[in-house]
């Protein structure tokens, strides 16, 4: 197989997978891939992914946002004056 064909498939089906991470249903349920790419939210939560906080925002708390990406505690332990 031609290496820049296969390269090609690769891109195209990482974008088309990243693309699909979230999906919303006529029910007005969203459905994420379960990744584990913890954030943190300005609730001081932490979710599993951007993707479960934007569906959270978009069904259930419109005023939720991301403020970093990990968990709050390693984002809390980062900026704490008491090392």
């Amino acid at each position: 197989m031609n290496v820049k064909f296969a390269s090609l498939v690769l891109t195209i089906t990482v974008g088309v997978v990243l693309s699909c991470n979230e999906t919303f249903y006529p029910d007005g349920l969203c459905r994420c891939m379960m990744l584990d790419i913890p954030v943190c939210a300005n609730n001081n939560h932490t979710y599993p992914n951007y993707c479960v906080l934007r569906c959270l925002k978009k069904t259930l708390a419109p005023t939720l946002a991301m403020v970093e990406q990990g968990t709050c505690e390693q984002l809390y332990n980062q900026t704490s004056i008491y090392g």
